[in-house]
């Protein structure tokens, strides 16, 4: 492989690492912001509008935002339940 290639390759790369720090810290940032918006009296129903859920605001524990792994296994198109095309246990390897 190229050096020209190679630097492109590292970039997308690169671009994963730093969208996933994003995501992290935006995550986060909301995390935060609704426990302080909770803290300072407003209701669970506030809140949800504010996040525009359509589910029950006191049961949202963040829990619908997808991990890493699941994102990764989408882009990917890997089934949970079959697992990769080529069987490994592992995106690891992909580099």
């Amino acid at each position: 492989m190229s050096a020209e290639k190679q630097e492109m390759h590292l970039a997308y790369i690169e671009r994963i690492g730093a969208a996933h720090q994003a995501l992290r810290a935006a995550q986060s940032e909301l995390r935060e912001a609704v426990e302080a918006a909770h803290a300072a009296g407003h209701t669970w129903d506030v809140i949800a509008t504010a996040l525009s859920a359509s589910a029950s605001p006191s049961t949202d524990t963040f829990d619908d935002i997808p991990t890493i792994d699941d994102v990764v296994q989408t882009v990917l198109g890997i089934d949970h339940k079959t697992g990769p095309p080529d069987h490994q246990d592992s995106v690891a390897g992909l580099q």
